[in-house]
């Protein structure tokens, strides 16, 4: 493999952006949300990412299932962020066709799914990071309560020769 080879694979891991030609003959580019977007994105894809994350910590869905449920369960905010990542307007989508509709749907998840994994990733990282703090030696939540002094307090009227 060649230098340009390389080059070229490293672009498409930093920009793993998808061109496709609808049945319309119609160009459209598929692009994965870049920093600053993400930043706008990830706070609009909340109940997503939530979901997500349920989806994911209940280990019994199969991943065509989970699909089906996002799907219905977050219609609209789907089309806003496919319509963001292939500067689209949600309207647009109702133009489209069955098949056109779901090769840009995996596209999207093609080139965006990473952006999702990493923030599902550190959702998880600071969630168990919290358990394992709490569970660690000398933390608040693992520490049982001090028990009270075994001896009395002396006061000064306990010490001889003192008045």
């Amino acid at each position: 493999m060649g230098e340009t080879d390389n080059n070229n694979g490293d672009a498409e891991v930093l920009f793993p952006d998808r061109d496709l030609t609808l049945s319309t003959g119609e160009q459209v580019t598929v692009r994965e949300f870049r920093f600053l977007e993400g930043l706008t994105v990830e706070q609009e894809a909340r109940p997503l990412l939530e979901s997500l994350q349920a989806a994911g910590e209940s280990g019994d869905v199969a991943p065509i299932d989970i699909l089906d449920r996002l799907l219905t369960d977050h219609r609209d905010l789907l089309m806003r962020l496919i319509g963001r990542s292939c500067d689209r307007d949600p309207e647009w989508f109702e133009t489209l066709g069955d098949a056109d509709g779901t090769t840009l749907m995996l596209a999207f998840w093609e080139v965006n799914s990473r952006f999702f994994m990493r923030r599902l990733l550190v959702r998880w990282t600071m969630r168990n990071l919290g358990e394992i703090a709490a569970t660690r030696p000398g933390s608040d939540a693992s520490s049982p309560p001090s028990s009270p002094t075994a001896t009395p307090g002396a006061s000064s009227a306990d010490i001889p020769g003192d008045s």
